[in-house]
């Protein structure tokens, strides 16, 4: 168990771009991105299992004085059984019973992927012109996680999770998945939290 959308963002399954340089040196000295996403700075919590279902997790924490848990609270989670991590959300918490917390998460995805968006601009801009423009826009990188949902086929049926500081609605973005990059422009904000915010998205 990991919580906030730093640790999510870090277990993630990552989407190769060739963009990497030119994000790492944007980004320099921008230590809140964590660009360095294959290192913890934490051990993952362990906490047993109660019930696994295909909407959630119920399971039971040890009580302590530093418990980060709370409603609304993002998390990654992975069952012993499981080699990839899930994204799901702390939806209730019960305390009735005597030493030990009870905890319900929702999975929002079990097969969530990390992806880096290029902005390009905003609303209806063409993107014949997002190249040409000649200082239109400043390009800046945000990095997203897809979630699909159980059952998805495409990337239409993902939302985006990421940092409430770089959402921007209705803002047209270059999704940077190597030769099968794709427009893709944010939506409205679907679920919001401490760290992160779920928007929808729509695929040009």
């Amino acid at each position: 168990m990991l919580e906030s959308f730093s640790a999510v963002r870090k277990v993630m399954p990552q989407t190769e771009t060739d963009e990497m340089d030119q994000i790492n040196e944007l980004k320099k000295g921008t230590s809140k991105l964590e660009l360095e996403q294959e290192t913890l700075d934490r051990v993952p919590e362990t906490w047993t299992l109660r019930n696994l279902s295909h909407e959630g997790i119920g399971a039971d924490i040890p009580p302590r004085a530093d418990l980060w848990v709370k409603v609304g609270k993002i998390c990654a989670v992975k069952p012993l059984s499981e080699e990839n991590w899930w994204v799901g959300v702390v939806r209730w918490l019960d305390a009735s019973r005597r030493g030990a917390l009870r905890v319900g998460i929702e999975l929002l995805s079990r097969r969530p992927r990390g992806l880096w968006l290029k902005l390009v601009g905003e609303g209806q801009t063409a993107a014949q012109n997002w190249e040409t423009s000649s200082g239109s826009f400043s390009y800046d990188y945000l990095y997203v996680v897809l979630l699909f949902p159980d059952g998805a086929r495409s990337l239409d049926d993902a939302t985006l999770l990421m940092d409430p500081a770089g959402f921007k609605a209705d803002f047209v973005t270059l999704a940077l998945m190597g030769e099968n990059s794709r427009a893709v422009r944010l939506g409205q904000p679907l679920a919001t939290g401490d760290d992160y915010v779920i928007a929808s998205c729509s695929w040009l």
